[in-house]
């Protein structure tokens, strides 16, 4: 007699699945809305931890199914296939982070040498959190103007710009210019034009640039860095000083939430330095240290 083998159906496929697929919308929509400010950051790490939870229990029982798929031939392996792909999507950013967690320092700051050498402020937990700060054979107005360039560039929104010790302005003993002489005429009595500034250059002329600074021997810029994908701020904070005709340049950036910023305030740190000595082409940069 032939007998009829029927094969047993995966109970746990179509749930991992589910779970797979809604833990990653679940990531899905929680970064866009810590991005567009609809959430905290406190909400989106318990969102993190539920992400996290549902998303590893669902690879486990879509491993657990493709297990019971090779060994007894249990129908539902593409359905447990599917969710641990889905499941591994979700696991990427996570491992990721963790990557990033173990190699850099368990802190969320980051500085240069000038700054981590001064008396009056606080020195970094890590030295790994510790950049070598630029020196320009420049005057600090020049380094100034540079620093406005590049802080465009990066797009950071500055808060406020400081100076002191500001450079003496020679007074201007010219006589003031002679009133333009009345348009002539012509025979005739016509009388003949004379150029006069368009309205957009007048207006324009009134605006005054929230970070022109006049000539001083020290700035301190303050300014909010964001990453790219979520749009965590970082404070930071840009100081120039000059010393014998030198401009020395130094950075400090504080992530405002979290405790550890797995290394992005030096990233943040490194590509402004980066972009600066890339403007001072023609001027030798010394990094200190």
């Amino acid at each position: 007699m032939a007998g009829h083998y029927l094969r047993k159906r995966l109970r746990s496929a179509p749930v991992a699945r589910r779970m797979a697929w809604f833990s990653g919308i679940l990531l899905v929509v929680s970064a866009l809305m810590l991005r567009l400010g609809a959430v905290e950051f406190a909400v989106f790490e318990i969102l993190l931890a539920l992400v996290a939870t549902i998303g590893g229990a669902a690879l486990v029982l879509a491993g657990f199914g493709l297990q019971r798929v090779w060994s007894r031939g249990h129908e539902g392996g593409a359905a447990a296939l599917g969710a641990f792909v889905v499941g591994l999507f979700v696991a990427a950013p996570f491992a990721l982070g963790g990557a990033l967690a173990l190699s850099n320092p368990p802190i969320n700051m980051a500085e240069t040498d000038g700054l981590a050498e001064a008396v009056d402020e606080p020195a970094p937990v890590d030295p790994a959190a510790v950049v070598n700060g630029r020196v320009f054979p420049v005057r600090a107005s020049q380094m100034y103007q540079t620093v406005r360039l590049v802080l465009g560039d990066v797009g950071w929104s500055v808060s406020g710009v400081e100076t002191a010790d500001p450079k003496p302005v020679a007074e201007d003993t010219a006589e003031p210019p002679e009133p333009a002489p009345a348009p002539s005429v012509i025979a005739g009595g016509i009388p003949v034009p004379t150029p006069r500034v368009a309205p957009d250059e007048e207006a324009g002329e009134g605006e005054a640039d929230p970070l022109d600074r006049p000539e001083s021997g020290e700035y301190r810029v303050t300014a909010e860095a964001r990453d790219l994908i979520l749009r965590l701020p970082s404070d930071v904070e840009i100081r120039i000083t000059e010393d014998e005709e030198q401009a020395y340049l130094d950075l400090r950036s504080v992530s405002r939430f979290g405790s550890r910023d797995l290394g992005q305030n030096r990233r943040f740190i490194e590509n402004f330095l980066e972009r600066v000595d890339a403007a001072m082409i023609g001027a030798t940069s010394t990094p200190k240290g």
